[in-house]
């Protein structure tokens, strides 16, 4: 796993804060020149001319000095003399007993008289070690110091053992949500089961006519374990590495690959404190995603950075009143303004939303059907303006609302967004292919089921297919008012096979099971207070 301790900060790093925040008033990033050689393509090459013409710096490579070395580490000696050189700060002597075979030393001596350094070897601090890189948390320190900010407290300490079960509190303040990291082992058939069933979906969407990619997002648990208490050797190891594999075994074109770069990225991609991605790891997992889904666009828009924040939801479980700031990354292209419509039309929760750009050769003209768990929630803003029509529906293991169905079959293509935890526990268990199946079943040959009703119980008489077929009964519901359903995953039919929803509203829904057993009459037990209005089989492949 990666090592998430404070990085060194390059010589491009410091250029950037000193050109924009340290330099006197007046002084502007110069245009790109020659002072030297190996900035030349840099973007940060016009702020190094701009901190060499104020003499903050002079080069890497004496008496020469036609190099800058954009990509080496800082050094705490450099960094005391880009300071006293930027801020004007006066030579003085160093009583540091470290510092005497330095050329930094008179500068060195300068940032203590200013206070701001106060030395390298707390509580003694009589060394300043010129020679070591400065670290971004060092960093943040000086800066304090120069610039006279205020200290703000830190927040208050984690409690030493969690107050709610759904939270797991790891070290270094890293809070994760427990089913992520306690999940119990479970056999290869389980993820055979997800692999069929994410290939069920792509299979129903794919003879609709549309085209489908989809992208399962790690947990935080498995990108940042170095934090997770007990992790190594844990069932919850074991089984995200077994997800992981048996996603990379299937060698599906239609999958969008997360794991491996979400490793290898030097960022941080997740909140601390929230179970979900931060606005870096968005942006990295929606440029990912719209190669697969808008090729080519991503690359043709800007990325603008803006302040944002949010309380943690995992900090929230446990009363800590954390405020998570970040900043968040959206995608826009010059003279597109999207269109964006919250549809009155909730689905657990949460609400249905459209994004509608102009036409502009940039952006993808496929009408395209965003499905996505909370994850895709954070995302939005990042993918809808690459398309000229996008619906998001945060329904991956519900039914699809009859209200809601136009904006989907009328899509070319879907994308599918679920997150690692919820593969085993909501993929398979709500039969997702059967909703999908539900909503694009308009596109499918559709043979009349007959049915009848004893009581709490309707048995539908689906007629024979071949074997090799891939069927779904697909029925409609209505109810006068909103009936709860508990304990029905289990009760009604085998997951395999697709599951009933916990929850049916007053409006007409329409669910899809797929068709296993066709020896018998499909029987399932309704209250009462359900109508069957239509019931009607989909042969698929």
């Amino acid at each position: 796993m990666k090592d998430l301790r404070p990085a060194r900060i390059t010589k491009l790093a410091l250029v950037a804060v000193i050109a924009i925040g340290l330099m006197s008033p007046g002084v502007a990033a110069l245009e790109p020149g020659g002072s030297f050689v190996d900035d030349n393509g840099s973007v940060h090459e016009a702020s190094i001319e701009a901190i060499a013409d104020e003499g903050i710096t002079v080069g890497c490579n004496p008496p020469v000095n036609d190099r800058f070395c954009p990509e080496d580490s800082v050094s705490r000696g450099q960094m005391a003399t880009f300071l006293v050189r930027a801020l004007g700060l006066p030579a003085a002597a160093s009583s540091f007993v470290d510092t005497a075979d330095s050329v930094h030393e008179a500068n060195i001596g300068a940032l203590a008289a200013a206070g701001i350094t106060q030395g390298c070897n707390p509580p003694v601090n009589d060394r300043f070690c010129p020679g070591q890189a400065v670290t971004r948390a060092q960093m943040a320190t000086f800066l304090t110091r120069a610039l006279d900010l205020t200290p703000l407290d830190p927040p208050d300490p984690l409690p030493a053992e969690s107050p709610n079960d759904l939270v797991t509190i790891g070290t270094s303040n890293w809070l994760y949500f427990t089913e992520t990291v306690e999940q119990a082992c479970v056999p290869q058939s389980a993820y055979d089961r997800a692999l069929a069933e994410i290939a069920k979906a792509k299979e129903v969407v794919s003879r609709s006519g549309r085209s489908f990619v989809y992208a399962v997002v790690p947990n935080k648990a498995a990108i940042y374990s170095d934090d997770v208490p007990g992790w190594d050797g844990s069932c919850a190891e074991a089984n995200s590495d077994r997800l992981r594999q048996s996603l990379a075994s299937a060698a599906d074109p239609a999958r969008i690959e997360l794991w491996d770069p979400f490793l290898a990225s030097s960022d941080r991609l997740y909140f601390k404190h929230d179970t979900h991605w931060n606005g870096t790891g968005q942006a990295l997992g929606s440029e990912l995603i719209a190669a697969a889904a808008a090729p080519g666009v991503w690359d043709q828009l800007d990325l603008v950075s803006s302040p944002a924040s949010r309380q943690g939801d995992l900090a929230g479980l446990i009363n800590v009143e954390w405020v998570i700031d970040y900043n968040d990354v959206t995608p826009t292209l010059s003279g597109v303004d999207p269109v964006v419509t919250v549809e009155p039309i909730t689905i657990v929760g949460r609400p249905l939303v459209t994004y509608a750009s102009p036409s502009r050769p940039e952006l993808s003209s496929s009408p395209t059907a965003i499905i996505h768990d909370s994850f895709g929630l954070f995302f939005r803003n990042k993918l809808g303006p690459l398309f000229e029509d996008a619906t998001f529906l945060p329904t991956f293991s519900h039914p699809i609302p009859d209200a809601a169905r136009p904006l989907v079959s009328g899509s070319e293509q879907v994308v599918f967004e679920i997150a690692e935890r919820n593969v085993l526990r909501d993929f398979i268990g709500t039969g997702t292919a059967g909703h999908l199946a539900a909503a694009f079943a308009d596109d499918f040959a559709q043979t009349p089921v007959t049915y009848d009703r004893d009581g709490s119980l309707v048995s539908f008489d689906v007629p024979g297919g071949d074997p090799g077929d891939l069927r779904y009964l697909i029925v409609t519901l209505d109810t006068a008012s909103t009936v709860v359903l508990h304990d029905l995953y289990d009760v009604i039919i085998d997951p395999s096979e697709g599951a009933w929803p916990n929850e049916i509203t007053p409006d007409a829904s329409r669910y899809g099971f797929e068709v296993m057993d066709t020896t018998g009459p499909t029987v399932i037990p309704l209250p009462e207070s359900i109508t069957v209005t239509e019931a009607f089989v989909i042969t698929i492949g």
